[in-house]
């Protein structure tokens, strides 16, 4: 999918979907029932919180690749960031600027790839289930460059993204490419960052390896039911293994931690 059709798709999806309850159907799934959607945003953001805590970002400058409504840029402003959030659809910035009252943060529209800021910009780079919506190969290669070029000696990458262990095509989509993690590791070495570490998201994940490729099979208030089910039994494993290193190998998500390590880092994590 190119920049113009993904805008396009983007822009849709939150003008339907961005004023819904916590915008979950415009930045996580619109054909899922809330309560799954819920799941993965209080998973999601215990995992990717978990490594975020080791850095000190008080007057730090950082980019959130993806922004969509702006719920991560607000959070590391809050952490004293001066946050510039990005995201390819206008209206999903137009969205963030109307939900942001912070003067910290500012906001783009961009894909990463094509943004025009100078190079060794930010100490801080956060991405949250974008690359994975990168489906292009030569986009995506473009955007981990581009995230390499941006990023200060010594800053750091957190971004999580769809990561199975072993390839799942089934889940592959127009707009979702499903990448393993050993897929994300070769290719954030050969633009020339460091793997710090690979952190757990949803261990059990069994709406998405299970349900998810056989719903158009299934009724849908059928489906909507035994998710519901599924994620009431699950969230509790899910939740406890969320940000650690235990069980990684079968998490759906993983959060991984990177550094640029020419020069010295401002805070390393431990």
């Amino acid at each position: 999918m190119d920049n113009d059709t993904s805008s396009a798709y983007w822009n849709e999806r939150f003008i339907r979907h961005g004023e819904s309850h916590g915008s979950y159907k415009a930045i996580c799934s619109y054909g899922m029932p809330y309560l799954y959607n819920k799941y993965i945003d209080v998973i999601q953001k215990k995992a990717f919180t978990t490594p975020l805590n080791a850095l000190n970002l008080k007057n730090k400058s950082v980019l959130d690749i993806g922004c969509g409504t702006g719920r991560w840029c607000r959070i590391l402003a809050e952490r004293g960031a001066q946050v510039t959030g990005i995201d390819i659809s206008k209206q999903a910035v137009e969205l963030a600027r109307r939900k942001t009252n912070d003067t910290r943060v500012s906001f783009m529209v961009s894909s990463i790839a094509s943004l025009e800021l100078p190079p060794r910009s930010f100490d801080f780079i956060s991405c949250v289930t974008v690359l994975q919506h990168v489906t292009n190969r030569e986009e995506f290669e473009q955007s981990l460059s581009a995230i390499k070029r941006l990023l200060k000696p010594g800053g750091k990458l957190i971004f999580m993204e769809v990561a199975p262990t072993i390839s799942d095509t089934r889940h592959s989509t127009k707009v979702l490419s499903v990448r393993t993690e050993a897929e994300y590791l070769e290719k954030l070495s050969k633009v020339g960052l460091e793997l710090e570490k690979v952190l757990s998201t949803d261990v059990v994940a069994l709406t998405q390896k299970r349900l998810i490729p056989i719903s158009g099979k299934i009724h849908r208030r059928l489906f909507h039911l035994l998710v519901n089910m599924v994620v009431i039994l699950t969230f509790p494993v899910d939740f406890v293994f969320a940000g650690s290193s235990l069980l990684c190998s079968s998490s759906w998500h993983k959060v991984f931690v990177y550094s640029n390590t020419q020069g010295k880092g401002f805070n390393r994590l431990q």
